[in-house]
């Protein structure tokens, strides 16, 4: 195991996972039932609950990447931004001839057409990419280092230059059209969550800390879903309204989760107790290496469990039915990762 490894931030991101899963397996029966059903305040409560997973992964890339003293500007960018291009491209095939599978169809078009739509979730991907081009300039201001104009320059040409003008080319393809447009550069606000997951890094935090975040997280849940509620009667359907991975909610309950976690930190807390080693360091840093994987994978075992079982969540009582569905689906995801990253090719694509 790596020496200084932060295993606490490990148990976040394994965490993390755990919610978005969850969350697209709550997706499947959001907007089915009215928000007055007793079927829809279950899904809105547990939805409610973890819309705080998406930040959380922003804001452990910001603590890893952000404390490094030193960032080497070629290196970064080979292993990070080119490893995710790649994983993106791969995966976006990989759901384009798994749908055209689900569907019993192909046709040229339409698959190069969703091939550059990519799949729902992999949304994600080109977002940290952006966040990741920004993450070097930061980093060099945070720790006083000149960064080479040149970059900057890349940056401007890349994201802005290339972008707004391939747009004016008259009759572009569909598909080029809507693969710009998944490099859109708001999600570039996402680098704030980077900036503030490094920052409360920084910190020490210890058992007191630990007792305050459950309430909040707790309390926060229940009020936000209450509010959203009240939201979608007014509306007459179901809304997401308070579901924005930037709404306050949503800010403060990654906040707390992130804290929680961090909690358990090695070295000296806020009461000043000494932590001990890492108790069971393999399995966490097993469970760590697959998150990026069961991410990926999780939206084809769900809708296989969908269309060829008919296993989902709309049918029968959302009580027993969601964790029924969510633990098949962490279980299969997480065997199936854990057997495909011990073949050497296939590991670099989870």
């Amino acid at each position: 195991m790596e020496k200084g490894r932060r295993w606490e931030l490990d148990k976040c991101r394994v965490f993390a996972s755990l919610m978005v899963v969850l969350l697209h397996v709550l997706a499947q029966g959001y907007y089915t039932p009215g928000p007055t059903t007793f079927e829809w305040r279950v899904f809105n409560l547990a939805d409610t609950m973890v819309r705080g997973s998406v930040p959380l992964f922003f804001m452990i890339s910001g603590a890893l990447f952000f404390s490094r003293e030193k960032l080497d500007l070629g290196v970064f960018i080979k292993k990070n931004v080119g490893h995710l291009l790649f994983i993106y491209i791969a995966w976006s095939l990989l759901y384009d001839i798994f749908t055209c599978l689900i569907q019993s169809s192909f046709e040229w078009g339409t698959f190069f057409v969703n091939f550059c739509k990519g799949h729902y979730h992999l949304w994600f991907l080109p977002a940290m990419i952006l966040c990741y081009l920004l993450l070097p300039v930061i980093h060099h201001a945070l720790k006083g280092y000149v960064l080479h104009p040149g970059y900057l320059i890349f940056l401007f040409g890349v994201c802005t230059l290339f972008v707004v003008n391939v747009k004016l080319i008259p009759s572009i393809p569909k598909g080029i059209s809507i693969l710009l447009g998944k490099w859109n550069l708001s999600n570039m606000q996402y680098i704030g969550y980077m900036v503030w997951g490094y920052f409360l890094a920084q910190k020490k935090f210890g058992k007191r800390t630990r007792m305050v975040t459950i309430p909040i997280y707790l309390v926060a849940g229940f009020v936000t879903a209450a509010a959203n509620r009240w939201y979608s009667i007014g509306q007459g359907k179901a809304v997401p309204w308070l579901y924005g991975y930037f709404t306050i909610p949503s800010f403060i309950q990654a906040t707390v989760i992130f804290c929680f976690f961090l909690t358990f930190a090695k070295g000296l807390g806020e009461l000043g107790e000494n932590r001990a080693e890492e108790a069971h360091p393999q399995l966490w840093h097993e469970l760590s290496s697959c998150t990026l994987g069961i991410y990926l994978i999780h939206p084809m075992v769900l809708e296989t469990l969908l269309h060829v079982f008919n296993l989902g969540v709309k049918t029968g009582n959302p009580i027993y039915r969601i964790p029924l569905v969510f633990g098949i689906v962490i279980s299969l995801c997480f065997i199936t990762i854990f057997l495909l990253r011990r073949i050497p090719f296939i590991r670099k694509l989870v």
